[in-house]
């Protein structure tokens, strides 16, 4: 089994994927973590659920369905916080802004006899950071033994990449989220808090399929091909070896490094993860 202990520098595990072989190199990474796994008695899900666009704006369904038949033995819960201005259409109920029965997400959740709940509607506490930094954060994930987080990777049009860090921001609260776009520093500050108040313990990665350019075809995002899984327990690093392949297909990201990202460099300062890490594979186990 791999070791993804913080010792000298982070593991983070790479895998090439494609459509045939995702969900079984998934189910394969996942037991890696069979320990962890087996030590919960509840586990929390947190895919990216951005808005009506599906994969890869969002978490791919079935990568969801093959992470909640490996673990059929838990209490299980998935749930995640759309983004502050997902349009309103058949996926979200226009008097809530619950996602409906519609989405694919909630339809594996359903077919699968697992709660999906909306954190945007979920009781919020107010916490704060060592560094005196104020977040209103959803409550759910509190009474879980467990927090994997299911992140697509892609380039940001503010942030520059979105990954593994930045998937626990969809936990503040909404109104927050509207204002700390709009803030500047404070904005990759609060993304940084948030993975530090209320950290994962497992993160996997589908870099698969992405978007260059933008988070969101809204936005500009372009569909584009790289082929690959990750996965770890450091985010940071994750989301270092991210960077790496996202340079391979948006030219606007060449000679990036963490220092350009300023949510990831806060993240590491704040003590979520480290740049320095190594890659390995399955076969290395």
């Amino acid at each position: 089994m791999i070791n993804f202990s913080l010792e000298k520098m982070s593991r983070v595990l790479k895998e090439k994927a494609d459509a045939a072989t995702k969900y079984d190199l998934v189910a394969r990474t996942l037991d890696q973590f069979s320990d962890k796994i087996a030590s919960a008695t509840s586990i929390f899900i947190k895919p990216n659920l951005v808005s009506k666009e599906l994969y890869p704006t969002t978490t791919d369904p079935q990568l969801l369905d093959t992470v909640l038949e490996f673990v059929p033995d838990h209490a299980l819960m998935v749930g995640d916080g759309p983004a502050f201005d997902a349009p309103l259409n058949a996926f979200f109920n226009r008097k809530t802004r619950g996602v409906t029965t519609n989405h694919p997400l909630k339809r594996i959740c359903d077919e699968r006899g697992v709660k999906f709940t909306n954190l945007n509607k979920s009781p919020f506490e107010k916490r704060r950071s060592d560094r005196g930094f104020k977040l209103s954060l959803s409550t759910v994930p509190q009474s879980f033994d467990l927090k994997i987080s299911l992140p697509v990777l892609k380039t940001h049009s503010i942030c520059t990449l979105t990954g593994a860090v930045k998937n626990q921001f969809g936990l503040v609260k909404p109104i927050e989220r509207a204002r700390l776009h709009s803030s500047g520093v404070s904005l990759h500050k609060g993304i940084a808090e948030a993975a530090v108040l209320e950290p994962f313990d497992i993160f996997i990665v589908d870099v698969a399929e992405t978007l260059v350019n933008a988070q969101e075809l809204r936005h500009g995002g372009r569909k584009t091909h790289l082929g690959y899984v990750l996965a770890g327990t450091d985010p940071v690093a994750v989301d270092c070896a991210g960077l790496e392949l996202l340079r391979t297909v948006d030219a606007k990201l060449a000679g990036k490094t963490i220092d350009n990202i300023p949510h990831l460099a806060f993240a590491e300062s704040y003590g979520v993860g480290e740049r320095r890490y190594e890659c390995v594979g399955l076969a290395k186990m």
